[in-house]
């Protein structure tokens, strides 16, 4: 009996893994090799690459990138000091850049409670298998 659990919660974390991005077959492997809760818990700390992931490690802070030559320049530029094309000044970057870093903590703290849940729900399945066989 207590090894369908186990399973069941690596599958669960190796579908978790999916969600964030991550090889979910291989995150299944982990948690059945060292434990559902320890792959939960790493899972949860650990940065979610899912969704625009690559396009927010894209994005620097305080410049954009030329639609023609792809190099960095400042959002505000009306044309590119690499190669002198013509562009659009965004005037409203710097107010995209804070709502991606709300957006990007509150993801974070979802998933903070999303493990923590995690783990009260294997106490609570140990809790009760104990109760059981006792």
């Amino acid at each position: 009996m207590s090894i369908f659990l186990w399973v069941g919660f690596a599958i669960a974390v190796g579908v978790w893994a999916s969600n964030r991005g991550r090889n979910g077959f291989i995150w299944f492997l982990i948690a059945c090799v060292i434990s559902p809760l320890l792959a939960g818990v790493y899972l949860a700390v650990i940065k979610n690459k899912a969704d625009n992931g690559e396009q927010i490690a894209e994005i620097d802070d305080k410049q954009v990138r030329c639609d023609q030559c792809a190099e960095f320049v400042l959002p505000q530029a009306k044309i590119c000091k690499h190669c002198g094309a013509t562009l659009i000044p965004d005037l409203n970057f710097e107010t995209r850049i804070r709502e991606e870093k709300i957006k990007t903590e509150k993801e974070d703290q979802k998933n903070l409670i999303i493990g923590i849940l995690f783990i009260a729900g294997i106490i609570a399945v140990i809790k009760l298998i104990s109760t059981l066989i006792n």
